[in-house]
């Protein structure tokens, strides 16, 4: 991590801006001296320089004044914070001992062995392939430009008679313009008579069949090889030819996974560097020994406190990665696949100066305190949380310059060899330590390295909690870290230092994307109005007998569905190049709209089977009266989860209802009404209705599904919906108001598009259909919407569709009310009210605001009260006769998480402590409300509405 951009320029802008105004000049002074000199090697190549455009490379000065290089989609450096000493010592190396390649070589390939020892052990001979460079050869392979501070170097070490340059990125050829001596290089060339080949454009295996034809071409079998940063292809020549593994008969045939991109495009030290230990065979064996005894200290307190780690990792031999030795005694890490190494000087110092950086300058997760654009609506939860969020918006921007002694959660992402967890866990008192480390190798070698043992015994001792998750590449991370955190309360969210240990191409990107997803989830969780209302609109449907999804549906029901096409219809923008293949199939597959693009199909003379809703908020029902004609609408079924507005319900022919997992309704009907069990739930309901029709039809048992308008992305920003829908205007066709300013910057590959543009929300719904269709693997589902691209569909353009069997849809729809559903729901509402009494509530609420009293004079006194908090929230689950658990566990949640933020917003403990007060009290307004509203209002409806926000749209 001593890569991160962050690390190596300056915090204080004001000092960056110095460092780099005194420095710019002296490099463009360079640029223009560099590009003379290299018009007179090529003009047209240095015409191409001049003129080439940066697209991921870009030079910039860090804090010590150097000039390096940015990967700027990874944000991760090319060299280390002073590339100049980083070179010199690539040189150095290079000059002892050079890689010097034999291309008549008939020595057998050098195997490696399975010890613990230095590279030499490992590879018994590999130092044969290397020597001095004043020796065998004068041609040179040189892998690698960069900032180009080797290149004159390199040939100046002797009398080169051709050289081979290989820069596979224009963008870094370009940028050494700005620092290498291209000046002495030219004069080189000219007065020693040294043939240079430059190579730059060409990657895989073009490039390597460029080296091969370039030794082609030479009278000599032998050259030196130079590699200057980290590239696969580069990795696996480099390796190769070391290890004799690797001849120009066999080049062609070169492969490499994706994962060593992770670390491409990065200075390294070859394997020279890591010869010549100076320890000897006793030595090393007794090094062996100290590191297995630690191993096995640390396997049987694994074995007594995590015994499914030590059964992981027990018998695991390691796979890529191996310990060995090197010249200094410590241990690293070598990928046996490629020859590079996990750090390269001493993996201790490298662990240990990151740590301290990261220590002066920790990371929090932050809250996004934004107001969110909604519905307007007079729910309690809107009025206290948007107090919250302006006292959290109006926070200076604060720096934390110390890592507390006390951390309530920490986040590690990636172990590497395990010593900076010593320095965490040991070093600080952690309440919840949470680790993902994706490879095993590093792990396992952690065991041999890291005093596992005295950190779970202080685990022990002071009563906290370790979580490990080893293997996972970040793929589950979301729903494992929602499932920790609630155990302890997702309020410490707020308050969770995180750490990255290794950059990981893979894990960056699910780091990335949990976070956002629990950005998402805070804003779209179930609150206390949202849980009122889910549990009075699902009373009202039991009430009125409306049909509900059983769980056992039958074989006829699985039958008919299996072999019956199901066309689930949004309203994206791509919903108007297919409206003809609707009408033209509209017999041959049961038709499911969702939401919005009711009034555009209404239009478009398409009348849908089934209308999809999953809000239930009563501006649904505004949205639907935008069709102007309540008979077409009444001979429509309504196919929702529990919850929808019992005035939507009202508007069609007859409801379909399947319970939502997790909302209030459905948890306290389905624990403790006898009967509720047998109904089925849907998961992935949210958080579009697109997303919850996708769910249903699937839950249904359909297994040819095709979607349409479902783009949940833009190839133009301003047509963000079907053009003939209620978000553009009926005469002009002008958008009413900036769809724009939810956020629609982020780039998603397309579906049948390279890549289209979306937002957060939209993100997350596509990830959370790839999760419900990945639950299907007998189920096709065809994607013809021209937005993103979703995992698990098959793109499929409309005009392909092949459907010419008619349904007979009434005959169907009496088949599933027979089999699939049930109406007798009245009795289960009775017993509903029979179980929960207000009078447990109301006491709930009260025993719930004396916590609140409880002094808050310091920090541990704050985490005691919001702990105390949580638990009573979670114990109140076991109380049958109250529903506090249901209507109050995401309102705590929430504002518990808002609470945590004030209270450790700075490192002024006494200042924390006032704005925390300040927050306890809009909490506590919060609840009385709440209690206020159950006792007065109990199975009212919900009341929002957006007519008057439309009329100002239309007008304007």
């Amino acid at each position: 991590m001593l890569r991160n951009i962050d690390f190596q320029i300056s915090g204080d802008d004001e000092i960056q801006q110095k460092i780099e105004a005194t420095v710019t000049p002296v490099i463009k002074r360079k640029f223009q001296i560099n590009l003379n000199a290299l018009a007179q090697y090529s003009p047209e190549l240095a015409e191409k320089l001049h003129r080439h455009p940066p697209a991921q490379y870009s030079p910039f000065i860090t804090r010590k004044k150097h000039l390096n290089i940015v990967n700027v989609t990874k944000g991760r450096a090319l060299y280390d914070i002073s590339p100049t000493i980083q070179v010199n010592q690539q040189l150095a190396d290079f000059q002892h001992r050079g890689l010097l390649v034999d291309t008549k070589n008939q020595l057998a390939e050098i195997e490696r062995r399975d010890v613990f020892g230095t590279i030499e052990n490992i590879y018994p001979g590999i130092e044969t392939q290397y020597c001095g460079v004043n020796e065998q050869s004068d041609c040179l392979v040189i892998l690698g430009c960069g900032l180009g501070l080797h290149i004159d170097r390199l040939l100046q070490m002797k009398a080169w008679r051709r050289v081979l340059l290989i820069e596979p990125e224009w963008d870094l050829l370009a940028d050494s313009l700005y620092s290498a001596n291209w000046l002495r290089v030219v004069n080189y060339l000219q007065n020693q008579d040294c043939k240079l080949t430059l190579i730059t454009g060409e990657t895989d295996q073009q490039m390597l069949q460029s080296v091969q034809q370039w030794q082609e071409e030479s009278d000599q079998s032998k050259f030196f090889l130079f590699k200057h940063y980290n590239y696969a292809p580069f990795n696996a020549l480099e390796f190769g030819f070391a290890t004799r593994s690797l001849s120009f008969s066999n080049i062609d045939k070169i492969r490499w996974p994706n994962e060593d991109e992770d670390r491409g495009f990065e200075c390294c030290f070859g394997l020279n560097r890591y010869l010549g230990c100076d320890k000897s065979g006793q030595e090393v064996d007794q090094l062996s020994e100290e590191l297995n005894s630690r191993r096995e200290r640390n396997l049987l307190a694994f074995a007594e406190r995590m015994p499914d780690i030590y059964s992981q990792c027990l018998t695991y031999q390691q796979q890529r990665w191996i310990p060995f030795v090197m010249p200094s005694g410590e241990v690293n890490l070598l990928d046996t696949d490629y020859g590079v190494c996990l750090f390269n000087n001493s993996p201790k110092e490298e662990s240990q100066l990151y740590f301290d950086y990261y220590s002066s300058n920790p990371k929090l997760e932050t809250l996004d305190a934004r107001k969110s654009l909604r519905k307007p609506s007079p729910y309690i939860h809107y009025k206290r949380s948007d107090e919250l969020k302006e006292l959290v918006s109006a926070l200076p921007q604060e720096s934390r310059t110390q890592l507390p002694k006390r951390l309530p959660s920490f986040i590690m992402y990636g172990c590497g060899a395990g010593y900076q967890i010593e320095s965490i866990m040991l070093g600080h008192d952690v309440d919840y330590f949470i680790l993902y480390e994706p490879n095993i190798d590093y792990f396992t070698a952690s065991l041999m390295l890291t005093d596992w043992s005295a950190i779970l015994e202080k685990v022990e001792d002071n009563e906290q909690n370790i979580y490990l998750n080893i293997g996972d590449d970040g793929s589950n991370m979301f729903n494992d870290l929602h499932t920790r955190l609630q155990q302890q309360g997702i309020n410490i969210l707020s308050y969770t230092f995180f750490y990255v240990s290794y950059f990981h191409r893979v894990m960056d990107e699910a780091i990335r994307s949990t976070r956002e997803q629990f950005r998402v989830l805070m804003n779209i969780g179930e609150y206390f109005d949202h849980a009122m209302f889910n549990i009075s609109h699902t009373n009202e449907a039991f009430k009125r007998n409306c049909y509900h999804l059983k769980k056992h549906k039958g074989t006829k029901v699985a039958t008919a569905l299996s072999n019956t096409p199901v066309f689930i219809v949004g309203n994206g923008p791509s919903l108007d190049d297919n409206i003809e293949h609707l009408k033209q199939h509209q017999d041959h597959a049961i038709i499911i709209s969702c939401g919005t693009c009711l009034k555009t199909l209404y239009k478009l003379g398409i009348k849908p089977d089934f209308h999809a809703e999953v809000e239930q908020t009563r501006a649904t029902v505004e949205w639907i009266e935008q069709v102007n004609d309540p008979e077409w609408v009444k001979g429509i079924d309504l196919l929702s989860v529990n919850g929808v507005h019992p005035d939507v319900v009202s508007m069609f022919n007859q409801a379909f209802i399947c319970f939502k997992r997790g909302e209030a309704a459905t948890l306290m009907y389905q624990d403790t009404i006898q009967g509720t069990n047998d109904l089925e739930d849907i998961l992935y309901s949210y958080p579009t209705v697109s997303n919850s029709a996708l769910a249903y039809a699937l839950k249904l048992g359909f297994k040819q599904i095709f979607m349409f308008g479902i783009d949940l992305g833009f190839k133009d920003p301003s047509q963000h919906h079907s053009k003939h829908s209620a978000y553009f205007h009926e005469k002009s066709g002008k958008e009413l108001y900036n769809y724009a300013k939810h956020g629609t910057g982020i780039r998603a590959k397309g579906n049948f598009q390279e890549w289209v543009s979306t937002k957060y929300e939209f993100r997350f719904a596509r990830e959370v259909m790839e999760e419900t269709i990945a639950e299907y693997a007998d189920v096709d589902v065809f994607n013809c919407s021209d937005g993103a691209h979703i995992g698990g569909t098959q793109a499929l353009l409309s005009e392909n569709i092949i459907l010419s069997e008619s349904i007979d849809k009434i005959a169907l729809k009496t088949l599933l009310k027979q089999h699939a559903y049930t109406s007798e729901t009245n009795t289960w509402y009775q017993l509903f009210s029979e179980q929960y009494q207000q009078q447990e509530f109301v006491d709930n609420c009260e025993h719930f605001l004396g916590t609140l009293d409880a002094p808050t004079e310091s920090w541990q006194d704050i985490l005691n009260l919001l702990n105390t908090q949580f638990r009573f929230v979670q114990q109140s689950s076991a109380n049958k006769h109250s529903l506090f658990f249901a209507l109050m566990r995401g309102s705590a949640s929430f504002c518990l998480t808002y609470l945590t933020r004030l209270a450790f917003s700075s490192e002024d403990e006494e200042l924390c402590i006032e704005r925390f007060k300040e927050g306890k009290e809009i909490w506590r307004k919060y609840i009385e409300d709440a209690r206020d509203y159950y006792v007065e209002s109990f199975d009212s409806w919900d009341v929002t509405t957006q007519k008057a926000t439309w009329e100002r749209q239309a007008k304007g």
